[in-house]
């Protein structure tokens, strides 16, 4: 195994240590998914392809992710964002779904103890007691 992939895969498991908690959201302008470390349990935002500080998430995956996200920041009104709305009730079914489909993609890249929440759906519960 080449040396630069072992201290990737090293660095990533001393990241993945401190990690609590991992939400992939929709929250305005922000990047789609929030991070909890330990000391300090505040969230915040990380991009798609900075989740490969992580977890090895492929290209494909990043992409994916990242056309999902710019699509709710196509529609988004930014003069008033809590008026965003989709074309049609199938077209932000749809966009939900595969919002799903991918956050559930994400969620297997991480270590067991980390909890992984998608828009408030538990997909992983980590370690009892941890953010209770």
């Amino acid at each position: 195994m080449p040396e630069n992939l072992v201290s990737t895969r090293l660095s990533r498991r001393r990241k993945q240590s401190a990690v609590l908690q991992v939400r992939m959201v929709i929250d305005w302008e922000q990047d789609p998914f929030w991070i909890s470390e330990r000391p300090d349990p505040t969230s915040f935002p990380v991009s798609a392809a900075g989740l490969r500080e992580y977890c090895d998430i492929s290209d494909e995956l990043v992409e994916q992710i990242d056309q999902w996200h710019g699509e709710w920041i196509a529609l988004l009104d930014r003069e008033y964002p809590p008026d965003t709305e989709f074309p049609s009730p199938e077209a932000e079914a749809e966009w939900e779904r595969r919002g799903r489909e991918l956050a559930e993609r994400v969620a297997v890249l991480f270590a067991p103890h980390i909890r992984f929440e998608h828009s408030g759906r538990v997909l992983r519960s980590g370690l009892p007691g941890l953010l209770d």
